[in-house]
């Protein structure tokens, strides 16, 4: 957006560092989640009306941001998934920022990332099968070699070029060393973005096999 002179607006801020569902979405997907509160759950009355409304207004925003990804259930159970831990956390069922932060992060992880398996699932069933995967423990050298194969030297660069720019947060106004390597390592991920679109060939329009 820069290169072309046209100031986008901030969409994500270090989402994973977040230590509840609450400050998850207050970092992630920031123009989507900032549209849905000015636009419905704002008008619906927000949280003036009691916390039995405020919950279903809530609930009602995260069935509309799943809604927004596809109208299929698997998103609907990821929008429903969210509602239920960020209620959970307005009725003070949960409280995470009294958590140690370490079981707060990993707390916010968990619910993420388990989110993530019916957002990529072409069905609940399938998705069901995941998560009992995940559960079974079973993690053969077989299954390891297939996780290592699906690294490529490509994708390898990428993760480490994202960990540097993850661990080397700093104010826009520093200057020095750790400015360097940030730049560094967002000069690295553009290389590698264009790297991965050349060698890719044709690619379809992401929403269209969303």
């Amino acid at each position: 957006g820069l290169i072309l002179g046209v100031r986008l607006p901030e969409n994500f801020s270090h989402p994973f560092s977040a230590g509840s569902l609450r400050a998850f979405w207050r970092r992630w997907h920031i123009t989507l989640s900032d549209f849905l509160r000015d636009y419905v759950y704002i008008p619906l009355g927000g949280n003036r009306k009691g916390r039995a409304r405020t919950m279903l207004h809530g609930t009602v925003v995260f069935l509309l941001m799943g809604l927004w990804h596809g109208a299929t259930l698997p998103y609907i159970l990821f929008g429903l998934w969210h509602a239920l831990f960020v209620a959970l956390e307005g009725a003070d069922a949960l409280r995470p920022e009294k958590w140690p932060r370490a079981l707060a992060k990993a707390y916010t992880l968990t619910v993420v990332a388990l989110g993530f398996v019916l957002f990529l699932s072409p069905s609940p069933g399938e998705a069901a099968g995941v998560l009992t995967g995940l559960f079974d423990w079973n993690l053969s050298f077989e299954a390891l070699q297939n996780v290592l194969c699906l690294l490529s030297p490509v994708k390898a660069a990428a993760l480490f070029a994202a960990l540097m720019l993850q661990c080397v947060q700093i104010p826009k106004e520093v200057s020095g060393v750790r400015l360097t390597l940030r730049r560094v390592g967002l000069v690295l991920l553009l290389v590698i973005c264009f790297a991965s679109a050349v060698a890719g060939g044709d690619t379809a329009f992401l929403y269209a096999r969303f």
